[in-house]
């Protein structure tokens, strides 16, 4: 047993050995302080990543959901768009909204990472959107020219009720954002 002793003695004063124990220490530990740096960094460009997206998306939906407002209010009313028929039933009507889906469109690869809750909402509203804009599209076909003034008023008056449907899902989706992400109640 002495052998032993004096041989451990022998290692843990030899400068060597306790050079190179040192050296294997030093190394571990950068190791695992570098892995330990870049899970974090990960992390953090993967919150920042999020953090984008959620503001993209909530202030896409905001201003899809205003211009929805503003191109409501625009449009005439039942009896000016019938007494505009009447006066020639070969009027078409005019509507301009600006709809812009480019963050959700080139987001979609990245929506797995929203609460399901709020990302059905925001599906819902961004087919709503489609809706609303395949509609109004429908303005400039033959077929919307060639219907009676009741068809064309039918039209109309669903487009309306699509786009307040479309609004009132914006204000749902927003809603969402706003329950499931602190910054966004500012």
């Amino acid at each position: 047993m002495s052998d032993l002793n004096s041989e451990l003695a022998l290692v843990t004063t030899d400068p060597r050995v306790l050079g190179a124990v040192v050296a294997g220490v030093a190394t571990l530990a950068v190791f695992t302080a570098s892995k330990v740096y870049d899970v974090w960094v990960t992390a953090k460009v993967k919150r920042d990543s999020k953090r984008r997206l959620i503001n993209a998306l909530y202030t896409e939906i905001g201003h899809n959901k205003e211009e929805l407002i503003k191109a409501v209010e625009k449009s005439p009313s039942t009896a000016a768009l019938m007494r505009a028929l009447a006066e020639d039933d070969r009027r078409t009507v005019h509507m301009v909204y600006a709809r812009n889906m480019r963050f959700f469109e080139d987001l979609k690869g990245e929506l797995h990472v929203l609460p399901s809750a709020l990302l059905g909402h925001t599906v819902k509203f961004y087919n709503c959107l489609e809706s609303v804009y395949a509609q109004m599209d429908g303005f400039e076909r033959e077929s919307f020219k060639t219907m009676t003034p009741a068809g064309k008023r039918a039209t109309m008056e669903n487009l309306i009720e699509k786009m307040l449907e479309a609004t009132a899902l914006a204000s749902l989706a927003r809603g969402q954002f706003e329950a499931h992400f602190d910054h966004l109640r500012d």
